[in-house]
């Protein structure tokens, strides 16, 4: 049965071709992934080993707030120590070198004055230090003095600047003149990450970041000989009650390792969730594939049952060729994961993700999975076919009689519980709090296309009877067309299908981009009441602000109301007692209310005070709390105050928290924060109230000015932005939707090669035999797109209403124009697909065709 098998395959080699291209896609996309992210994270490793690999232990400040500090805008705010702890350090038995450190805002501009960097990787200055082994000096010498800074080599090479030049630097206090000294290095990288990094003498810096007589850490390089561990221990011992935390070099190289590992984690799920759809598609090719070929192979297995071969023995035949396929489709697909990787290695150094160089690894779990994968999908999908080619009686199968009926019944009843079971999952998933939330909606989704494809032919046959007279008006081709769809409905709603779930995914991400869009323009309009809003603009909004734009435009007379809001993260308490990190916004209380609607529902915002808070309603319910009543809060400053709760609010849309304080608060507990924008509202007469404020951040070329208007588009650009990216990415599940259609047109062409060879001998032409592949192939990709949206729409209701208002959604929006233009491109994308087939019939010899058995 391996012969058969094999003979199979050679037999229909290009029937199985197209076939094996989805695999093969699909199997690249997850390759690719493993491979990206694992390169990635040995060349990550084997950085932080190289930057700590002269360095013995690390001390700094215990984090008041715990790991999750970093959650938030802001990370990096743990409190810094006293310089004199050097000293302390340096007297430990064993310390060879104890380096103080800090770094703080620092952002270079380019010649023409526009700031380099932000977008992405952080821009950052750091101190440097002569004995600090972590950085390396490349060309030129060490910073010396105030008017000295060295700058790293990528952001040197980049943007074309050389030791001696010169180069303005923007920090919170706006633009200042330096010297370039030097160019460093990390080790064998030239910067971190992608940050832009500016390096200057220790007292320097600390004048630079406001941090005299602190340090933000300390580097240990210990005696010839020593052992890290020991020496750890000792340091801490000598340091006991300063609440300090030691570490060696090799944990903190671990750490920062494991940080970038979670961060790869995640992206590498995403990926893999869209490569899992585009298999999900190509199983549903696979199985049309096998299916068409099995029905047009009848005879073949019935001879092969009628000269011995048992039910089990065809079953295997089948299930060989699949497998065969899956092994080739697996082996093409691990070798196009390596150009794969290779391409989003490049996507992301396009948004400024600075990869170190290393080489590339394919783990063996890549391997294992890509073949898993390769040939658990084309097995699995080949099953049934299988089944059906074993089933059939051999008398029957070489009359051409079968079940068809019967199958047809059983695949709707079995697709209408596969709904069923899926919007069963989807509701569990989204409704309620079983825990396990994703798996649950993942496998509610998966179940609910499938029961749909699997149902489908229900609705295929009134679909394609409603086509009659439309293309009935385009003549023989048209209405051959139609007849050829409806002969076999089922195969057409298959066909379809792979179809129908890429733009299922692709509707329910629009209406929840438009969704969303649609909100924030509602919550815009009843809250919003300032006439500016300052941000980063080269980060797109997500960036941080210099804290003394806020103090120059208080200073306007234009201006009647001014607020920065700067985030804080925090640490409270459920209402179990367990801890967690947060964060809280800070505003000025004094004029937030006329900038900002907080739909304040108790208290009074603008009498907040130093060391109080207002709460969310959905907080203090969930709390069980008051106005009145405290709730313990742990600042970055190390502080944990019982704060007193002075009012509650309704609105979080735009501060984003369920915490708000006063400025003066985070001025105390904070004072490294930044703020993320600042709100103004004009005088009488805006335009003034605008030409005054661009001339107050001319020092500042990082921040940008949007009136209201103006903010809103760029709110919906960045939503779009996100919208475009998924669509992208789900463009490899379309396309191989795409082959799936002129896979089986092609094999529709091969079945009917008789037929077509009759309709040629009686008149119908080549510009006919092309019109009417094409015709079927838009009946199919029409049919799949409005399946899909219907599908979408329905997945995009659940979702929103799942989300609801704790999720910042006002209602659902159907964005009509965009799903009709969907359908439209997925009429055209199936006369694109039909290319090739039509082409191949039109090809056909006539006296051949007409005598094919």
């Amino acid at each position: 049965m391996l012969r058969v098998a094999l003979k199979g395959l050679l037999g229909h080699k290009l029937r199985f071709a197209m076939t094996a291209v989805a695999v093969v896609l699909g199997v690249g996309f997850v390759s690719g992934t493993y491979v990206l992210t694992d390169s990635m994270n040995d060349a990550f490793t084997g950085l932080f080993d190289d930057i700590f690999a002269e360095t013995d232990v690390i001390v700094r400040a215990e984090n008041p707030l715990g790991d999750d500090i970093a959650a938030g805008p802001q990370p990096g705010l743990v409190p810094p120590l006293p310089e004199s702890i050097v000293d302390d350090v340096g007297a430990v038995d064993g310390v060879s070198v104890a380096i103080g450190g800090v770094s703080g805002f620092a952002q270079f501009l380019d010649a023409e004055g526009e700031p380099i960097g932000g977008t992405g990787p952080p821009t950052f200055g750091l101190s440097w230090s002569d004995e600090d082994r972590t950085v390396t000096l490349r060309e030129g010498e060490a910073p010396a003095g105030p008017g000295q800074v060295a700058m790293d080599a990528a952001t040197a090479e980049s943007n074309d600047f050389d030791v001696g030049d010169d180069v303005r630097i923007l920090l919170n206090t706006g633009i200042q003149t330096f010297e370039i000294a030097g160019i460093l290095g990390f080790g064998e990288a030239d910067n971190l990450l992608g940050a832009t990094i500016a390096a200057f003498e220790l007292p320097v810096a600390q004048a630079l970041f406001d941090k005299e007589g602190v340090v933000d850490e300390i580097s240990v390089v210990g005696d010839a000989g020593s052992d890290p561990v020991e020496l750890r221990d000792r340091i801490a011992e000598a340091l006991t009650g300063q609440d300090v935390e030691v570490t060696t070099a090799q944990e903190e190289a671990d750490e920062q390792a494991e940080g970038i590992e979670a961060f790869l984690g995640i992206f590498n799920t995403i990926l893999l969730a869209f490569a899992g759809v585009a298999l999900f598609v190509g199983a549903f090719i696979i199985a049309n594939t096998f299916s068409i070929v099995v029905a047009q192979r009848t005879r073949e297995f019935a001879l092969l049952r009628a000269v011995g071969a048992s039910t089990r023995q065809v079953q295997i035949a089948v299930v060989t060729e699949a497998a065969v396929l899956g092994v080739l489709a697996s082996v093409v697909g691990l070798l196009l994961g390596v150009g794969v990787a290779a391409a989003l290695k490049g996507a992301l150094a396009a948004f400024g993700l600075d990869i170190p160089g290393g080489g590339t690894i394919i783990a063996p779990r890549t391997i294992a999975v890509s073949f898993t994968i390769g040939i658990g999908v084309t097995v699995l999908a080949s099953l049934f076919p299988s089944f059906r080619a074993a089933r059939v009686p051999p008398v029957e199968a070489m009359r051409g009689t079968g079940d068809a009926a019967e199958s047809s019944r059983r695949r709707i009843l079995g697709g209408t519980i596969a709904v069923a079971l899926g919007v069963l999952s989807l509701s569990l998933g989204l409704f309620t709090d079983l825990g396990n939330a994703l798996l649950l909606v993942g496998a509610g989704a998966a179940l609910t296309m499938l029961g749909v494809a699997m149902a489908s032919p229900l609705v295929a046959l009134p679909y394609v009877r409603g086509l009659r007279r439309p293309l009935d008006r385009f003549g023989l081709p048209g209405r051959l067309a139609q007849r050829n769809a409806l002969r076999s409905p089922g195969r057409t709603a298959t066909t379809a299908s792979a179809l129908m779930i890429g733009l299922a995914l692709v509707t329910l991400v629009t209406i929840l981009a438009s969704t969303i869009n649609n909100s924030l323009t509602t919550a815009l309009d009843e809250q919003f009441r300032a006439d500016f809003i300052l941000s980063n603009e080269g980060a797109q909004g997500f960036g941080l602000l210099p804290t003394g734009i806020a103090a120059a435009l208080t200073e306007l007379d234009e201006l009647e109301a001014v607020s920065p809001m700067r985030f804080m993260p925090i640490g409270t308490e459920d209402p179990e007692g367990e801890p967690g990190t947060t964060g809280g916004m800070a505003v000025d209380p004094a004029t937030i209310e006329s900038l900002l609607d907080l739909g304040v529902t108790a208290g009074d915002l603008g009498q907040l005070a130093v060391d109080e808070v207002f709460v969310s309603d959905d907080e203090a319910t969930n709390l069980g709390v008051s106005p009145g009543d405290t709730v313990p809060i742990t600042f970055p400053d190390g502080r944990t105050i019982d704060v007193p709760i002075a009012g509650t609010y309704a609105n979080v849309d735009f501060v984003g928290t369920n915490h708000v304080f006063s400025i003066a608060t985070a001025q105390a507990r904070a004072p490294q924060a930044q703020d993320l924008n600042v709100l103004a509202r004009a005088g009488d007469d805006v335009e003034a109230a605008r030409a005054a404020m661009e001339a107050a951040v001319e020092e500042f070329p990082i921040v940008g000015i949007q009136d209201q208007s103006e903010f809103r588009q760029t709110t919906e650009d960045s939503i779009n932005q996100l919208l475009m990216l998924m669509l992208v990415l789900l463009l490899l599940a379309l396309f191989i939707a795409l082959l799936g259609i002129a896979n089986t047109l092609a094999l529709a062409v091969f079945e009917r090669t008789r037929e077509i060879g009759l309709l040629r001998a009686v008149g119908m032409d080549g510009r006919q035999t092309r019109r009417m592949i094409l015709w079927e192939s838009v009946i199919i990709s029409v049919f799949g797109a409005l399946l899909g949206v219907a599908v979408g729409i329905f997945f995009g209701w659940a979702l929103v209403q799942a989300l609801g208002e704790e999720g910042g959604l006002e209602g659902l929006t159907i964005p009509g124009l965009q799903l009709v233009i969907y359908v439209v491109v997925a009429g055209l994308a199936g006369v694109v697909a039909a290319i090739f087939p039509a082409w191949r019939a039109t090809k056909l010899d006539v006296l051949e065709a007409v005598t094919t058995e």
